[in-house]
């Protein structure tokens, strides 16, 4: 089944990557739709990214968010074993939050995907 999230239920196709910018804890994503109309996507608290094989294109195929995902998988088994957390320790960010991946996949193939606390579109 499908996860509910609102970025799921918009058709992003041919529209264009224009941006990713982040910060220490924020990933703002830039997308360009036909129209010019400028679409803002926020990933707050990111712990992971991955964007591999990009080359030219950056027309959108597709985007969605999951509760799951190889990237955050990947990214709280890196900051358990750099930090040493412990299974149920309390800090001052908890690693064992439930995770969401945006999930941007381009026409070329590439992917871009981000494992953050929440995303959501800024209109």
């Amino acid at each position: 089944m499908k996860y509910q999230h609102e970025i799921n239920n918009f058709i992003w196709g041919e529209l264009l990557l224009s941006e990713v910018s982040l910060d220490g804890e924020n990933i703002v994503i830039k997308i360009v739709e036909k129209d010019n109309h400028v679409k803002i996507i926020n990933c707050e608290e990111f712990i992971g990214i991955k964007c591999l094989g990009k080359w030219e294109e950056s027309i959108i195929e597709s985007i969605s968010v999951d509760k799951s995902g190889d990237v955050i998988v990947e990214s709280v088994f890196k900051i358990k074993h750099n930090y040493e957390v412990p299974c149920g320790s309390l800090t001052s960010r908890n690693i064992f939050y439930p995770w969401v991946q945006l999930n941007i996949k381009l026409v070329d193939g590439c992917y871009v995907k981000i494992a953050c606390k929440n995303t959501y579109i800024v209109e």
